[in-house]
């Protein structure tokens, strides 16, 4: 996925032990009509990086998640 896509639904972040580091995975959905006219829901994964301390991997991955979900549109009604 090039750029943010404007579909996006959800957004979040995993960490996961790989190596001995922590690893920090942001996580997308967002819904992709096809030729029918239906919508249909993909995630797309991306690793962002790895951290020698799980405390570091864990505050990188909040900074990420809180500057994704600015990007994500408010539902219809400001909800």
């Amino acid at each position: 996925m090039s750029g943010w896509n404007p579909n996006a639904t959800f957004v979040r972040t995993e960490i996961l032990k790989e190596n001995g580091r922590w690893a920090v995975y942001l996580e997308v959905d967002f819904y992709e009509p096809d030729a029918d006219g239906d919508q249909k829901f993909q995630t797309v994964r991306h690793r962002i990086q790895d951290y020698p301390k799980e405390r570091l991997a864990r505050i990188a991955a909040e900074w990420i998640r809180r500057a994704a979900e600015r990007d994500i549109p408010d539902p219809p009604g400001g909800f």
